[in-house]
């Protein structure tokens, strides 16, 4: 009993004390390129909540990265480091795209459920492949999932710059999709929609998945001790391939949630590897969803600040992203090295690639 409450304690508490340290060693970087840190991160905390606006928009900036950690989460439960969100959310937001620009539904309601539907069976049938290839062939997913996030993104490239490209803009993107396809802001002045909902709403059933139900504690021994979760009659495979299925389809939503409700349309290169951060907040909130939430308001307020250390300090908007990637580096890296270092051991123990074979 002492043990698991120390092991819990320490996943608790390890996160902040990381977290801690990134933003002294951002600081002190700040400081040898001549910069005040205590002014910057003042100017970053009163820029995101000196207005609603502002406040607002801090939290809609946190809104996809909630959906790529759940997304990363899912697959992480079940042992699987699942990097293919990039592409996965990719797919689901082209899909969504063209089901709102050529479905001939008038119904607001049920035009928006069909885009959300068809973007998440996307973003499931790309996860999916992942899920396939490792469980029947032992391929190696992070390989696997970095590859077809380029095949995701090229392609998607190429419909809006060439096939579904609107005429009459110099971006490669399409036209704009109809008023009735889209969230309506919430809040006048911010990017607010019902895209906060749908989050949230992820979070709570992926939170009560893993809590209280057999799917559940499945996805999890074959993610703890696949060896023994295959002695149990547990279907290693099956489940392998299930978790990436719902990955995908999580990382599906982030497409279609930003294309409807912010940008109305697909852009090239919308997502600002949005994909990629969700794997770090994951990794630091120990892929429990409501502490996905928790860290993805964070790294929104540090999104949403950004413009004002920008505009009192000068502060270059790619030192920002400097800054947030040693955040990133100190948060996730304790996490992602005892993931990789509990599955070689798993390996090893076993001697074969393929952990439930």
């Amino acid at each position: 009993m002492k043990e698991k409450i120390k092991n819990s304690a320490k996943k608790i508490v390890f996160p902040f004390i990381t977290f801690a340290v990134a933003m002294i060693f951002s600081g002190l970087l700040l400081a040898l390129l001549g910069y005040n840190p205590i002014k910057a991160y003042q100017f970053i905390l009163l820029g995101t909540f000196k207005t609603t606006s502002t406040m607002g928009n801090a939290l809609a900036n946190s809104i996809p990265l909630m959906l790529a950690g759940l997304a990363v989460s899912i697959a992480g439960k079940a042992g699987i480091l699942n990097l293919g969100v990039e592409g996965q959310l990719y797919i689901g937001g082209m899909l969504g795209t063209v089901c709102a620009l050529f479905l001939p539904v008038s119904n607001r309601f049920l035009m928006l459920f069909l885009v959300l539907a068809v973007s998440m069976a996307g973003g499931m049938a790309w996860g999916g492949i992942v899920g396939v290839l490792k469980a029947k062939y032992g391929t190696n997913e992070v390989v696997v999932a970095l590859m077809l996030n380029y095949i995701a993104i090229l392609f998607t490239s190429y419909l809006a710059a060439s096939p579904l490209k609107d005429p009459d803009a110099a971006l490669n993107q399409t036209v704009r999709i109809p008023e009735h396809a889209q969230f309506r802001r919430m809040i006048p002045r911010t990017q607010i929609t019902a895209a906060i909902f749908i989050a949230l709403g992820v979070a709570v059933l992926i939170w009560f998945l893993f809590r209280y139900t057999t799917l559940g504690y499945k996805l999890q021994s074959i993610g703890s001790n696949p060896k023994a979760a295959l002695a149990n009659g547990i279907e290693c495979r099956k489940y392998m391939i299930l978790s990436m299925c719902l990955s995908g389809a999580v990382a599906g939503l982030v497409g279609s949630t930003e294309i409807i409700g912010k940008y109305g349309r697909f852009t090239e290169g919308f997502s600002n590897d949005i994909g990629f951060t969700g794997v770090a907040i994951a990794a630091l909130a120990g892929y429990s969803p409501f502490a996905v939430v928790a860290v993805s308001v964070v790294f929104g307020i540090l999104n949403a600040g950004s413009l004002t250390l920008g505009r009192e300090m000068g502060v270059s908007s790619k030192m920002f992203m400097v800054i947030q990637g040693i955040i990133v580096l100190f948060v996730a890296t304790p996490y992602l090295i005892e993931v990789f270092a509990g599955r070689r051991k798993m390996k090893k123990a076993k001697g074969d690639e393929n952990e439930c074979e």
